[in-house]
């Protein structure tokens, strides 16, 4: 059982080092530029990407949802908001950092990390499956309120304040009436 193999070529393992700085800058940036949304999820919209599908179509959780939030809540020592936000939040992190550390020692000393080994993959398949599983349960048990369902920029509210609460009878209703300045 090895996890490590030498190489003679060191252009092989530049995907270690790609992996282990993609790990170095989400953690940078979820210690010290986003911040933890208080909904539990969207923290990820801090970063320009769209709400979660799953929660605009369905008002449900996907497996994903609050990994962000949890991840950030997790690096600026919140451990309660972390577990809150996405129960795995705080181990599927551990995982990624021991991977990142893993690749970056492997890129150090010249030798390949095996991530196509028995123990790693069991290790992966496992987190696969309880992601799953956890997250069809969240899906099945966790309804989110309507305005946060609804990507804020169909929010109908003025510019530069507080968005207009949408009405707890639906989406399609709101978007159905006329605005004020559109009615005669």
């Amino acid at each position: 059982m090895k996890l490590f193999e030498p190489v003679s070529d060191r252009k092989g393992l530049r995907g270690q080092l790609v992996w282990f700085l993609v790990w170095a800058v989400a953690t940078g940036l979820g210690a010290w530029v986003l911040k933890p949304d208080p909904a539990g999820h969207g923290t990820h919209q801090q970063l320009g990407l769209p709400p979660c599908g799953s929660v605009v179509l369905f008002g449900r959780p996907c497996p994903g949802c609050g990994l962000t939030t949890s991840w950030t809540a997790l690096l600026q020592g919140d451990l309660a908001k972390s577990w809150q936000s996405n129960l795995l939040g705080p181990v599927l992190y551990v995982a990624f950092t021991l991977s990142a550390f893993a690749c970056l020692y492997g890129w150090a000393r010249g030798r390949r990390f095996q991530s196509d080994s028995k123990p790693v993959t069991t290790v992966v398949t496992a987190l696969i499956v309880v992601v799953l599983v956890v997250g069809g349960f969240r899906f099945m048990t966790t309804q989110y309120p309507l305005q946060d369902r609804v990507p804020r920029w169909l929010w109908r509210g003025e510019k530069g304040r507080e968005p207009a609460r949408v009405p707890e009878q639906g989406l399609a209703t709101e978007l159905a009436r006329p605005s004020e300045s559109e009615k005669p």
